[in-house]
C-alpha cells in the first residue's frame, strides 16, 4: 500500500503536530530535492586487501538558501592552500568569511593541524573540565590566515606577545603571531615546531574545504584513540543497563520483562556498544541487568579492544568546492578489508581425482604423488 494511502489511527498529539511542522517546513523552505549525482569507484593498492574507495559527489542546481548559515559561512574558492607542519596527520583547511553568522567576518583561512604524538586521554567524569582536560592533551592547534576572521571572535586571544610572537592565554593556552599567522595551542613547544612549517602555497586545483587524514590506526594516536572510544562506547552502554534498571522500578515490572518492554517503547533494539550480550544476572538474590563486555570494575580496558574505525580505516582526503550554483566532494578513503576465505571445495566434484594435475611431492614425505616420466635421452 502507498505510504500516503496509510491512515494514522494510533498517533500521539505532539507527533502529529512535529509532523505538521516538518510538512510545512519542507513545502516552504525545500519545495523539492536538490539534484544528486556520485559516483563510486574502488582500487586495489595491494595484494593484503588495501583499498582506495574514490567518491565524486555533485550538486546541481545548488540553492543555497535551503541549508541556512552552513553553506553562507564558506568564502570564495581558492587555489591557496596553509603548508603545515609535515608531521600533522590531521589536517583540515577551510575558506571562510562571516556569512549568516557574521556580516564583519571578511574572508580568511581557518586551519586545523594535529600532529602524530600521544593522546594522554582522562579519565571519564563528564563536563566541561574533562573537554578542557582532553582539548589541553590533544598535540593541534587552530590557525587563521591572512585575516583573524572567526578566531577574532574568542576574547581570550587579547595579549601582549612576546619578541618571539608568542603570548600565554587563559586555561593553559597559547599565541603565537607572526606577518598575517594567528595560531592558538594548548602546547608551546608544539606550536613552536608548527610555526617553522606555516606558509601559503599554491595548490592545482580550486577549494574551499581540504581534509587531510593519514593511518590513525598505525599512528601514535591510535592508544588514546582506542581508549577515548571505549569511554563513549561503555557510558552508551552503561546507559542502556541504567535505563533496564528503572524500567523495573518506575513500572514495576519482572526484571526479565525490562529489555523487551524498553525496546517496545523505544521501538528499537538495545545494543551493547562494545559488542557484547545484556544478560540478566542474579547479584546476592537480586536479578539485575549486565553486559558481558561491561567490567564491572570500570577503567580498565581490555587488552583485546580495538576502535571500530581503527579496524579498517587507512586515512582519507577530502576536497569540497561550492560554485555559484553548484557543489562537488570529491573523496578518496583507504580501507583495510579483510582477506576473503579461501572457497570450500567440495570433494564429490572430484571423486575419481580426474580433474586434478600431477602433484610436485608430498608435503608429509616429500615423495612424488604419481611417478616422474623418465627423463629424454640428450641429442
Amino acid at each position: 500500500t502507498p505510504i500516503p494511502d496509510m491512515p494514522l489511527s494510533a498517533i500521539a498529539p505532539t507527533e502529529s503536530e512535529l509532523f505538521r511542522r516538518c510538512a510545512r517546513y519542507l513545502q516552504n523552505e525545500w519545495q523539492q530535492m536538490d539534484p544528486l549525482v556520485s559516483a563510486v569507484k574502488r582500487y586495489a593498492l595491494n595484494d593484503d586487501g588495501l583499498e582506495r574507495v574514490v567518491i565524486d559527489a555533485n550538486v546541481s542546481p545548488l540553492v543555497e538558501e535551503k541549508y541556512g548559515w552552513l553553506l553562507s559561512v564558506l568564502g570564495p574558492p581558492t587555489n591557496i592552500e596553509v603548508a603545515t607542519n609535515p608531521n600533522d596527520i590531521v589536517t583540515l583547511q577551510a575558506s571562510l568569511r562571516g556569512g549568516l553568522l557574521d556580516a564583519g567576518v571578511v574572508p580568511h583561512h581557518l586551519f586545523l593541524g594535529v600532529r602524530d604524538a600521544e593522546l594522554n586521554v582522562p579519565p571519564h567524569q563528564g563536563g566541561f573540565f574533562q573537554t578542557l582536560q582532553l582539548l589541553q592533551s590533544t598535540p593541534g592547534y587552530l590557525g587563521a590566515w591572512p585575516k583573524l576572521g572567526f578566531l577574532d571572535l574568542l576574547p581570550i586571544l587579547a595579549g601582549q606577545p612576546d619578541a618571539a610572537g608568542f603570548s600565554p592565554l587563559p586555561f593553559g593556552a597559547w599565541r603565537w603571531q607572526a606577518g598575517d599567522f594567528s595560531v592558538v595551542s594548548f602546547d608551546r613547544p608544539l606550536l613552536e615546531e608548527a610555526s617553522r612549517y606555516l606558509q601559503p602555497v599554491e595548490t592545482e586545483d580550486l577549494a574551499q574545504v581540504r581534509v587531510r587524514i593519514g593511518d590513525l590506526a598505525n599512528s601514535r594516536l591510535a592508544a588514546g584513540l582506542t581508549e577515548l572510544n571505549y569511554q563513549r562506547s561503555e557510558q552508551t552502554s552503561l546507559g542502556n543497563l541504567h535505563l533496564l534498571q528503572t524500567m523495573s522500578q518506575q513500572f514495576q515490572l519482572p526484571a526479565e520483562d525490562a529489555k523487551a518492554e524498553a525496546e517496545t517503547l523505544l521501538d528499537a533494539e538495545l545494543v551493547c556498544t562494545l559488542g557484547g550480550e545484556y544478560e540478566l544476572v542474579d547479584q546476592m538474590g537480586r536479578m539485575v541487568w549486565l553486559s558481558t563486555a561491561v567490567d564491572t570494575n570500570a577503567g580498565t580496558i581490555p587488552t583485546d579492544y580495538r576502535a571500530p574505525l581503527l579496524e579498517w580505516f587507512r586515512g582519507a582526503k577530502v576536497d569540497v568546492i561550492k560554485h555559484d550554483d553548484r557543489l562537488d566532494l570529491h573523496a578518496e578513503v583507504d580501507m583495510q578489508r579483510e582477506k576473503s576465505a579461501p572457497g570450500i571445495v567440495l570433494p564429490s566434484f572430484d571423486l575419481f581425482g580426474l580433474g586434478k594435475k600431477p602433484a610436485k611431492g608430498n608435503a608429509v614425505d616429500d615423495k612424488p604423488l604419481v611417478p616422474a616420466a623418465p627423463p629424454e635421452p640428450q641429442r
